[in-house]
């Protein structure tokens, strides 16, 4: 019937100046619902990217999503002010869909996603379309993940003064000195009297060895800088020394926690604390050896925070 209303309207247009208005009005309408649901297919193709993609896929999402916020609020702007009681799933669809693109584009460049196309179809079911964006919206309130990851990633640089470990550099240094005079003197000594057998002294000073290398990797890792990067369920951990970097990965749960603590070596009478953080893999590890009492806390509060939004909603 409207297609019929149309035909006849364009067809006595020029007859009938009133009618070919009416005719423009429900051709842009149409315009409208069809370019509307053009773009509600590619956002859908964007939202419903799986876990695993490439990265060209992934510029692919970024360069769509420009793109939609181009074109989406202008067609938005004008659906509104020409669309009819039928309209009204389409116009909030498209409303919530425009909302939600800029935090979308913020989750696809933190985290690589998206693997298989939604594909060209013409049909958009825009009730499964718009429970997503409320499931998405509501995960984004309370700080949970929307399947993208929502949580901004959160970096620590442990800053320390190098000035620390000289002191146990030089007590260190002292110890394996005495350490390794006195063995020479005492196996020497003893080997004139039972020989070879001297050498099982050796198992003796082990133990003090021990003690004077951990002094000295203790100073010396008080020059090493530290820096933690929690980006999504993963603990990265980078040390630097002398302009050599390397990290160390690790996955976070919500069992994942930190605390401070006190080192296993330390020198006689300090009070050298640290930070200690328990992976997802059940391990214990250890950053910020030395710092201020006030920042170590800072710091693990900040990374149980961390960890407690990125877990809320599986609580």
């Amino acid at each position: 019937m409207r297609q019929e209303f149309v035909s006849e309207s364009v067809i006595g247009a020029a007859r009938q100046p009133g009618m070919a208005q009416s005719a423009t009005f429900i051709d842009d309408t149409t315009e409208l619902r069809t370019s509307a649901l053009a773009s509600l297919r590619r956002f859908h193709a964007v939202l419903e990217r799986g876990s695993m993609a490439t990265a060209e896929e992934w510029r692919a999402d970024l360069e769509a999503l420009r793109l939609l916020k181009r074109d989406m609020p202008t067609t938005l702007a004008r659906l509104e002010m020409a669309a009819e009681p039928g309209d009204f799933d389409l116009v909030a669809a498209l409303r919530e869909a425009t909302a939600e693109l800029a935090p979308l584009e913020t989750e696809i460049r933190q985290r690589l996603g998206g693997a298989r196309s939604n594909g060209e179809s013409g049909y958009v079911d825009l009730d499964a379309l718009r429970g997503q964006l409320a499931e998405r919206a509501a995960r984004r309130e309370l700080g949970g993940s929307s399947g993208v990851g929502t949580v901004p990633t959160l970096e620590i640089a442990m800053r320390r003064s190098s000035m620390a470990g000289i002191p146990m550099l030089v007590f260190g240094t002292g110890w394996l000195s005495f350490t390794t005079f006195h063995a020479i003197m005492m196996i020497g000594g003893l080997s004139r009297a039972i020989g070879w057998a001297a050498l099982f002294l050796l198992a003796f000073y082990s133990i003090f060895f021990m003690v004077g290398f951990g002094m000295l990797w203790g100073g010396i890792t008080q020059f090493r800088k530290e820096e933690l990067i929690l980006a999504g369920a993963s603990l990265t951990v980078r040390y630097t020394l002398f302009g050599y970097s390397w990290d160390k990965v690790y996955s976070l749960d919500a069992q994942s926690r930190a605390w401070v603590a006190t080192p296993a070596v330390q020198q006689k009478g300090a009070r050298i604390q640290e930070i200690a953080i328990l992976t997802g893999e059940g391990k214990e590890i250890r950053v910020g050896n030395g710092l201020p009492d006030p920042i170590l806390y800072q710091e693990s509060d900040r990374i149980n925070d961390y960890v407690h939004r990125l877990f809320a909603i599986g609580r």
